[in-house]
């Protein structure tokens, strides 16, 4: 990147705001989304730009990326107590997938959510054709939730429309 930045420490914690985050790769609103961070997610923040008076701050991904995140997507200090969510472990008449199924995310990549609903909070936004292992699967109304297991080992749902065979087309689980 030849954009210069600063290096930046800051002095007090710094998590996804309200509405999470949307991480890019470069600073600037238009710039390729790599992922959307839910809610009260933790920053790790190293350097920030300031690009026509507003910050952007650079961030480390857990899976070693860099990204930046605009100044009004960040909450300071402390994130206020919330509800324990719950979790893909404790979602009932998931049925096991065993062995588990190769799949990949499809075109418009897909959200991964913590629980087999569109209105479910989203854990991530996985890109096109990143590869998931599907671990178990359950049906509601017309679709498949498929319970998937990401590279890093986080689980979450995704919906059967996202997702698609490893070698493109539909899935067979």
């Amino acid at each position: 990147m030849a954009t210069p930045i600063d290096d930046y420490t800051p002095e007090r914690d710094a998590f996804a705001g309200a509405s999470g985050a949307n991480v890019r790769n470069y600073p600037l609103p238009h710039a390729t989304l790599l992922t959307e961070l839910p809610a009260r997610t933790a920053l790790h923040i190293n350097g920030r730009l300031n690009v026509q008076g507003e910050w952007w701050f650079r961030v480390v991904l857990p899976d070693q990326r860099i990204g930046f995140v605009h100044q009004n997507a960040i909450a300071w200090s402390r994130p206020p107590a919330a509800a324990p969510a719950a979790t893909p472990a404790q979602v009932a008449n998931v049925t096991a997938v065993e062995p588990a199924v190769a799949a990949r995310a499809g075109r418009a990549g897909a959200k991964i959510r913590v629980g087999p609903a569109r209105n479910a909070r989203v854990v991530v936004r996985i890109a096109r054709n990143a590869d998931v292992s599907i671990v178990g699967k359950r049906r509601i109304g017309a679709h498949w939730w498929y319970r998937v297991r990401l590279e890093d080992g986080r689980e979450g749902f995704a919906r059967d429309d996202v997702l698609t065979a490893p070698e493109g087309g539909r899935l067979r689980v």
